[in-house]
């Protein structure tokens, strides 16, 4: 029920210890490392460099986002949130040597011929689209274009703007060729073939007359259907090369397990080394510095004898407006609100704890707005039973048995205001009438019928919570 008193430690070693005892503070997890502002550090780890570790990491990351697009069986619903862990050994896990550098390279080729593909058939599907426009046209598709002497036109145009063309065209001159051919939604296409010194005018009258004029997206041979079946034959081979380069790509999810610890792996090992970046060196020395919490330094001190002698632990209570980390120490029962406090923000280290007072006004608003007993049976039964069967961090245990205590209340106060599963239990057969007596022996305040009480209770609660927030900020 308060915040746990915090130790700034400093522990010098010997540089040969440098290595054990990093190992050891990052298997105990009950420092953090902090840099000494006063000592400029000019000696980082030369071994691995940041930016390498950073590349890997992204590098792992890309290959699971890119193979876990190509998963054929869909992940059951509560590992997208609670993934299943892999079993692995500590020895085993340090050990890992996983060299992802040809898987990554797979995936960026596999990406890069999906991509050429996709692009093709969206091209391909734009010229399908083109033709199936002008499906109906009986010409040569090669036909249309210039020559040396002529020049040819495919138009769409409205039916009634037809003989207006017509006659516009005739005015000029007959050396032309205009040929007309059925269309939809009341618009027709026009053939137009003319002779090359025909084409400012012709065009001249076509821009005047808002006439579009067709242009191929690409070079064509045969009829439109000729060519609409070319383009569909080219569409099919490029989806056979998809489904191959997705299988080259499916195949790839035998490797899942290994990347997923393969990253955890650089993860840790970038952590390591952004910690190092911390320490202060010499050539014979080393001094790492952090925060740790009062009743874990007995234990850091019993387990540095186990790697040697030459290191001494020296220890201060954190100076007046000092950044402390904060550690939460709450009951049993409490405890499993502090997901609550996390969510909202811990306080500073002079201040109190709020979570035992937002356990309670939690715990009683959530049984008033769930306010139903059967309802709150079914959360609180999922909030107890689900971390026994799935395995999950201690974070995500505590916020389930923190909606199972919810539940609880729901059941406490459904029962007090008679909600069972709403006003089913109302209408129960008569040999179970006895169910409907003792729900209504339990009902202290009916909302329902007289609500006025109900009102009050809330209003209560409420003026309570406040008065109780500010002797709390007043301490």
């Amino acid at each position: 029920m308060a915040i746990r008193n915090m130790k700034k430690l400093e522990i010098l070693i010997h540089r040969s210890l440098h290595d054990e005892t990093f190992d050891l503070l990052q298997d105990m997890g009950v420092l953090q490392i902090t840099s000494r502002q006063d000592f400029k550090n000019e000696d980082l780890p030369e071994e691995f460099h940041s930016e390498d570790l950073e590349r890997n990491i992204n590098e792992v990351r890309y290959c699971l986002d890119f193979i876990n697009k190509y998963r054929t069986e869909k992940q059951p619903f509560l590992e997208s949130f609670f993934p299943t862990p892999i079993p692995i050994k500590k020895s085993e896990f340090l050990e890992k040597v996983f060299n992802h550098n040809q898987i990554y390279k797979k995936c960026q080729s596999i990406e890069e011929q999906l991509n050429t593909i996709r692009a093709s058939m969206n091209r391909l599907n734009a010229q399908l689209e083109f033709l199936n426009r002008i499906e109906s046209l009986p010409i040569a598709l090669e036909d249309i274009g210039s020559t040396r002497y002529v020049k040819s036109y495919l138009l769409e145009i409205n039916e009634t703007q037809y003989p207006l063309l017509q006659d516009r065209l005739e005015k000029i001159g007959k050396e032309l060729s205009l040929q007309k051919f059925s269309g939809k939604e009341r618009k027709c296409f026009a053939f137009l073939i003319i002779y090359q010194d025909l084409i400012e005018p012709v065009e001249n009258i076509l821009a005047e007359e808002s006439i579009s004029i067709l242009s191929l997206p690409q070079a064509f041979e045969g009829t439109p259907k000729e060519a609409i079946q070319s383009v569909k034959k080219k569409i099919q081979n490029f989806e056979k090369q998809r489904a191959n380069v997705e299988k080259e790509a499916v195949s790839l999810l035998k490797h899942e397990s290994e990347l997923k610890i393969t990253l955890d792996y650089y993860a840790s090992e970038l952590e390591r080394r952004n910690s190092e970046a911390h320490i202060f060196k010499t050539h014979d020395v080393c001094l790492i510095t952090g925060w740790a919490i009062e009743e874990t330094i007995p234990a850091i001190e019993e387990r540095m004898k186990s790697i040697g002698k030459e290191w001494v632990i020296s220890q201060r209570d954190p100076d007046p407006g000092e950044d402390v980390p904060i550690a939460l120490e709450n009951g049993p029962w409490s405890r499993n609100f502090d997901v609550l406090t996390n969510l909202y923000g811990l306080p500073n280290y002079t201040e109190i704890d709020p979570t035992p007072f937002v356990a309670i006004f939690f715990f009683a608003y959530f049984g008033i707005c769930l306010g139903d007993a059967v309802y709150g049976l079914i959360v609180a039964l999922i909030g107890f039973l689900a971390p026994n069967f799935i395995q999950m961090p201690d974070s995500s245990k505590r916020f389930f048995r923190m909606l199972a205590w919810g539940g609880i209340a729901s059941m406490i106060f459904g029962a007090l205001t008679g909600s069972w599963m709403g006003d089913t239990f109302d209408y129960l057969p008569s040999f179970l009438g006895f169910i409907t007596t003792l729900k209504n022996k339990l009902m202290i305040i009916n909302p329902i019928n007289n609500p006025l009480p109900m009102i009050i209770v809330s209003i209560a609660i409420g003026i309570i919570q406040v008065l109780v927030g500010l002797l709390i900020a007043f301490f």
